[in-house]
């Protein structure tokens, strides 16, 4: 389902923590975003089921754990923790930045990082509404 899809995406990311040296680390992580690479390909896949949902979320009328997967691990590519990897990452995908902000919106999670002012606070922009 879209749990093991979004897990399947970010375990290419993760296979990037191993390499040692920055530079090869930064390009190994573009690449992935590149037109036909694993992570692009699933974030075009995951654009998709947004663009053809009616309510905007990826499975069903409702949240579900599979949207905040996706909300978590995108603005994790996002929020400058993954060097190679930045805020642009949304760009290509206009569907999948509104699925963002549907689900930045809802009040639990909007108050959660609206609220939050301690370490890190930087790295929790691209989870808030607007990011």
């Amino acid at each position: 389902g879209v749990m093991d899809a979004v897990k399947d995406m970010f375990d290419n990311v993760g296979k990037t923590f191993a390499i040692q040296d920055a530079a090869e680390k930064v390009a190994a992580r573009k690449k992935l975003l590149e037109d036909g690479q694993p992570v692009h390909t699933w974030m075009t896949r995951f654009n998709k089921m947004a663009e053809q949902s009616s309510s905007g979320y990826l499975v069903g009328d409702s949240p579900t754990l599979a949207d905040l997967a996706l909300f978590c691990s995108v603005n994790l590519m996002r929020c400058g923790f993954l060097d190679g990897m930045d805020m642009t990452l949304l760009e290509p995908f206009p569907a999948l930045k509104a699925h963002k902000e549907k689900i930045a919106s809802l009040p639990p999670i909007q108050a959660y990082y609206d609220g939050y002012a301690g370490p890190g606070a930087e790295m929790r922009a691209p989870f808030k509404v607007g990011a």
